[in-house]
């Protein structure tokens, strides 16, 4: 509820989820109907986001990443042995 409305200061927020991504998993490539914010709360560098085709880790360090998921193809991989875990936020197109 508190990061919810903090992000609503800066952010027009639809709504949040928080995804995990099990060790040794990825998702498909794919877009998105909206617009997303992430926010990494764990992580390790064999977590990797790989959007129009740039691969990169998003550490868990506070940050918040903006990311244009309706143009934009991506996907999410875990390589490490620990879960990754992200807040997601969904913004309006």
């Amino acid at each position: 509820k508190t990061l919810h409305r903090e992000l609503t200061k800066s952010f027009p927020i639809w709504r949040m989820r928080i995804m995990l991504k099990e060790p040794l998993t990825c998702n498909s490539w794919h877009r998105d109907p909206e617009q997303l914010l992430h926010i990494p709360i764990i992580t390790n560098p064999s977590s990797l986001f790989v959007i129009n085709h740039h691969v990169t880790h998003l550490p868990a360090d506070g940050s918040v990443y903006y990311t244009d998921t309706p143009r934009a193809y991506h996907m999410a991989m875990n390589g490490g042995e620990q879960p990754r875990v992200h807040i997601v936020a969904i913004l309006p197109l």
